[in-house]
């Protein structure tokens, strides 16, 4: 029996076939030990393990690797998992755009058949970019949403400084991340609210700004162009108010946002096929 092991920088997530059903676990919810011994239950005795972090397993299962360069690996597996759920649920026509936000960003053109491309520069703004910032203020990463979901991004944009652009793609520009409390002067919060729920609520809205801008400018970059964009990674998959920011954003781009459910484990997934 055999598994697939995604080793990200903050968090390992793991795939396997029990009893012929497809079986994802993150480190993100469940204490790894613990799934290392359902693993040991299900009768898994070899991993394919790709991914740039520390090995998660405790000697227990024969982890094979691939010999050549770790962070294309990672990459053409999780390339290779995002389609294979993609084809049992929303698959675009044609290449995409696939973002994987994790730790950081990374940034891989998916073509409708072929090698993935990845950009060699990804973007050190992402997941771990939030919790940071949130852990700062005594936010765990669990509960960053819950803060996020109810708060309003602090950002000055375009439209606050010209209303005239308002309803505008450039009004939506942002000039500045937490702006509005320096320039404008601070909210004055609703009964009950709390100010965390803008700190978290602009966090979230600067990694998103930061990604979109980021697909933007990859559109001008030959090879790189694609119209659909696929979102993955597990801050994508926790936070409903980063995906709604990516969404949107997107979509202003003239682009067209997918968000594979279970997408955090596509890395895992590419592995578990790649299994010998």
């Amino acid at each position: 029996m055999k598994a697939g092991i995604d080793c990200g920088t903050s968090l390992a997530k793991f795939a396997w076939l029990d009893q012929g059903q497809l079986r994802l676990v993150s480190g993100a919810e469940t204490y790894v030990p613990s799934i290392l011994d359902e693993m040991r239950a299900a009768g898994i005795t070899r991993a394919r393990m790709t991914g740039i972090g520390l090995d998660p397993t405790d000697g227990d299962v024969a982890v094979t690797r691939s010999t050549d360069d770790p962070v294309a690996d990672e990459l053409t597996l999780q390339a290779d998992g995002v389609r294979r759920l993609l084809d049992g649920q929303d698959r675009p026509e044609g290449d995409f755009l696939l973002v994987s936000i994790g730790t950081g960003t990374s940034y891989t053109l998916v073509p409708a058949s072929g090698a993935p491309r990845r950009f060699p520069i990804g973007n050190a703004i992402g997941g771990g970019f939030v919790a940071a910032l949130a852990a700062w203020q005594a936010v765990g990463r669990s509960e960053i949403e819950g803060y996020a979901s109810r708060g309003e991004p602090r950002d000055i944009r375009i439209k606050d400084l010209v209303p005239a652009k308002a309803g505008t793609m450039e009004g939506e520009f942002v000039v500045s991340h937490f702006g509005k409390d320096e320039v404008m002067g601070a909210r004055v919060l609703p009964a009950g609210a709390s100010p965390l729920d803008d700190y978290c609520a602009t966090v979230v809205h600067c990694a998103a700004v930061t990604v979109i801008r980021d697909v933007l400018l990859l559109a001008m970059i030959p090879g790189f162009a694609a119209d659909n964009v696929v979102f993955v990674g597990t801050p994508v998959a926790k936070m409903g108010s980063l995906r709604g920011h990516l969404a949107l954003y997107a979509q202003a781009l003239g682009k067209r946002p997918h968000f594979p459910v279970n997408g955090e484990f596509s890395a895992a997934i590419g592995a578990l096929h790649a299994a010998d």
